[in-house]
C-alpha cells in the first residue's frame, strides 16, 4: 500500500492531557489513517505500543518532543516502507535499509605533520604528565 506519512502523535500539552485508558488513538484523524493500512500490520496496536513508550517520556516536553519524532518516523517507516508490523521489526530490516556512505569517514582524518608540530610546541597535553592537575590555566589556551 502507498501511502503518504502523516503525523500520528498530539503535541505534548494534547498528549498529557489524553485519556490512555482507550484503547485506540484519541485524535480521531490519526485513528482513519492508522486503520487504512492493512489488517495484518497491526496498525493501531503498533500506535498503542509506542504512545505507551512515549507515555514514559511525557514529564519533558523537550524529551518527550524528540522522541515523539523518532518514534513516530520508526511507526511509519515499519507500516509504509517495510510493510511489517512494528513489533515483528529486527535489526536486520532495518540494516537492510541503511546504505553506508563511503564520504563519511569520521575517525579517518589526518592531521597535517605541521599542525601536529605546533600543537606539540604549545607543550599543553604531554602524555606522560597528563592530570587534571597539571593543566596549564585556561589562559595558556587562547
Amino acid at each position: 500500500m502507498t501511502c503518504t506519512p502523516r503525523p500520528i502523535f498530539e503535541s505534548h500539552g494534547d498528549f498529557i492531557d489524553q485519556d490512555f485508558t482507550l484503547g485506540r488513538p484519541s485524535m480521531i484523524c490519526a485513528e482513519q489513517y492508522l486503520e487504512r493500512f492493512a489488517p495484518e500490520l497491526n496498525a493501531i496496536p503498533g500506535f498503542l505500543v509506542a504512545r505507551g513508550y512515549l507515555r514514559c517520556y511525557a514529564e519533558n516536553a523537550l524529551t518527550y518532543s524528540t522522541y515523539r519524532g523518532h518514534v513516530e518516523r520508526l511507526l511509519l517507516w515499519s507500516l509504509i516502507i517495510r510493510e511489517k508490523p512494528v513489533t515483528e521489526l529486527k535489526r536486520l530490516d532495518a540494516d537492510s535499509e541503511l546504505v553506508p556512505n563511503p564520504k563519511w569517514k569520521p575517525f579517518t582524518q589526518r592531521v597535517l605533520k605541521q599542525s601536529r608540530t605546533l600543537f606539540e610546541e604549545a607543550d599543553v597535553f604531554q602524555a606522560a604528565d597528563y592530570h587534571s592537575s597539571t593543566l596549564p590555566p585556561p589562559s595558556r589556551f587562547r
